[in-house]
């Protein structure tokens, strides 16, 4: 622990602002992850089958290969009133889509800067390297590592911090992408299902 905040004082003030950036965004990225994997969705013929049955009162809306997002959708469909269905159906999933993908332009924005406030402490590290230079000359090698050091630390953290974040992120971006396909599959499943249903059709 010592050595972690030793490192971070040769970095400055830069490398604190890092850190808190840093918490920030693997605290945003663990939630969305957690929250991700909180969806199972069922999709093609057995979600058609159950669709059905709970459109014609043959089935409960609960399933146990289902849950998250879809079953809040399924759960909606089955109180819906028959003539109300195929709006409550849209507007179910119209929230659910946007529960799945709230922005991310706060988180985004902290990854992407991460390189910039990296460069903003080698620009002061080698401030201080210049300054150093003119009082004493390069007499003193010490004083000049501190700069060295800072310049370094700062441009590896922020690089590290946008590198990893910018993959993360988009590995969950895809995932979050998949499961939207999902719903989009499922409000085309059940609004066929709650149409048959309406026309006295049994699939």
């Amino acid at each position: 622990m010592e050595n972690a905040i030793r490192v971070l004082d040769q970095g400055g003030t830069v490398m604190w602002v890092l850190l808190g950036s840093s918490i920030v965004i693997w605290s945003a990225l663990a939630w969305r992850f957690m929250s991700l994997r909180d969806h199972r969705f069922m999709t093609g013929r057995d979600l058609f089958d159950l669709g059905s049955a709970i459109c014609t009162g043959k089935a409960q809306a609960r399933h146990e290969r289902i849950r998250g997002l879809q079953q809040d959708v399924l759960e909606r469909l089955s109180a819906a009133e028959p003539a109300a269905r195929e709006n409550d159906l849209h507007v179910a999933i119209a929230e659910s889509q946007r529960a799945l993908a709230p922005p991310r332009d706060v988180v985004r924005s902290l990854i992407h800067a991460a390189p910039l406030l990296g460069l903003l402490g080698t620009v002061g590290g080698m401030i201080e390297i210049f300054m150093v230079i003119a009082q004493a000359g390069t007499s003193e090698p010490g004083m000049l590592a501190g700069g060295i050091g800072k310049a370094l630390l700062t441009t590896q953290a922020g690089l590290l911090i946008a590198v990893l974040g910018i993959y993360t992120e988009t590995r969950l971006s895809r995932w979050e992408q998949e499961l939207l396909d999902k719903l989009e599959e499922t409000r085309l499943v059940l609004n066929r299902c709650v149409r048959e249903a309406s026309n006295g059709v049994t699939a």
